[in-house]
């Protein structure tokens, strides 16, 4: 268990505090008992009945330093929450218990400014610390409103004769009677509010709630403005990434496009391959820069020309050298594009083989990037179960046989047999020509 370093001991003072309360009930239980019958001198009874003064001014003390102590903990979760979290909802929720929890109110709102610098309630909590639902909404948006113009706290105890709201129709209609409401400001800049009330005649609000909840606001505000600046970047990194992918999605079209016997290869090769990865176990975290190489993998034959790359008969050796400069095309058109560089070696390297014969680099074994290996069998398999003009789709039956004997040779051994494995047991999803 993580040990405790707080100061601050609830539980201790938990304690402290019930032996005090019962100490004083002692104590005046036995002035109740003392009567002018008794032996008691008038002066003895004086001094008794200042004893009983001082304690219960000490235990009023004692009860004002716990919550002092109260105040000062949550201003820390707060302050921890700021550091710790970029989470806006957790923010939020955190905030919104701490209100809870210290003000005693019935219910609490946080209410943020939108595009049009218009008050909406983001969050509500219940005194049970339940969320409220938005039927029920209803606010002084008077007091909310006058907070954020205003640019300081207000707090009223009677809401309902208080002539500062006498035009205010929400306090009369939802019987509002404490009312505490502070701004959420950062670097001067209004962002919202959060606003507290009660409906019962004991659960008023006094001025050192609205010290408290101002305190709290001005960390809270910080927390919700870091939180809401991060959950702007992520979604505009997002948006960066969406348009990244339509980007090269409509490159690898473009060249099925231009190569028709290829429609479709592409697509289906990139979900076999983020397939076979995921069964590897790949990281999470690795798996788009994957999906990126096997898409893009042939943009390196948009430099071969039409009369070799679609050529309807056999290939002669120098059309051969020629088309398998296509990964190092590939690698040159790609490597300046910085979101790119951890797909790239899918792209340069995916026509290396096992044992050391494939190209461009003759690289061996492990040398081989392990996406490439993972891709590799992919494309080789996509290409033996379709047709090309210079052959018939092999079935399925021949496809396995022929993967499997290629293991040490083309493939790596590992990644064959998770291949295997998948297509075996039909874990697998691949479009089969006659599917």
């Amino acid at each position: 268990m993580e040990k405790n370093t707080s100061l601050y001991d609830s539980q201790e003072y938990k304690r402290l505090e019930e032996q005090l309360k019962n100490l004083l009930q002692q104590a005046e239980q036995i002035r109740l008992e003392m009567s002018p019958h008794q032996s008691l001198a008038p002066n003895h009874i004086a001094a008794y009945d200042t004893l009983l003064e001082e304690l219960n001014h000490f235990y009023q003390e004692f009860i004002d330093q716990e919550h002092k102590q109260q105040y000062l903990q949550a201003l820390a979760e707060v302050g921890h929450t700021v550091n710790s979290s970029l989470e806006l909802d957790q923010v939020l929720q955190a905030v919104m218990d701490s209100i809870i929890h210290l003000t005693g109110a019935e219910r609490s709102f946080l209410m943020l400014k939108d595009e049009r610098d218009q008050l909406f309630i983001r969050i509500g909590r219940k005194w049970e610390r339940d969320a409220i639902t938005e039927s029920d909404y209803y606010i002084s948006s008077t007091i909310a409103q006058r907070v954020v113009s205003e640019g300081h706290a207000i707090l009223t105890n009677n809401a309902q004769e208080d002539p500062r709201f006498n035009t205010s129709k929400s306090i009369a209609n939802y019987h509002l009677r404490s009312i505490l409401c502070v701004p959420l400001n950062v670097k001067q800049k209004n962002i919202g509010v959060i606003y507290a009330d009660n409906r019962v005649q004991s659960g008023v609000f006094s001025e050192s709630d609205a010290v408290l909840l101002s305190s709290l606001a001005d960390q809270a505000a910080i927390a919700i403005e870091n939180a809401t600046l991060f959950e702007k970047v992520q979604r505009n990194a997002q948006e960066i990434s969406e348009a990244y992918d339509a980007t090269i999605q409509g490159w690898a079209r473009a060249l099925e496009f231009r190569d028709y016997e290829t429609q479709g290869h592409c697509q289906r090769v990139t979900e076999l391959t983020m397939q076979l990865a995921i069964a590897l176990n790949v990281p999470e975290e690795d798996l788009i820069h994957i999906k990126r190489g096997a898409i893009l993998h042939d943009v390196g034959k948009m430099g071969i020309s039409d009369h070799i790359l679609l050529k309807p008969g056999p290939l002669t050796e120098e059309e051969w050298k020629i088309i398998r400069l296509h990964p190092e095309y590939g690698y040159e058109f790609l490597k300046q594009i910085p979101f790119l560089r951890q797909a790239l070696p899918i792209v340069r390297y995916h026509h290396e083989h096992w044992d050391g014969n494939g190209y461009p680099k003759g690289l061996k074994g492990e040398q081989i990037p392990f996406p490439a290996r993972i891709f590799s069998i992919a494309d080789v398999w996509d290409a033996l179960v379709h047709s090309r003009p210079y052959k018939r789709p092999w079935s399925k039956d021949e496809a396995l046989f022929y993967i499997e004997s290629q293991a040490g040779e083309l493939f790596d051994p590992q990644v064959v047999q998770t291949f295997l494995d998948l297509i075996q047991r039909k874990t697998i999803e691949y479009p089969f020509p006659s599917d």
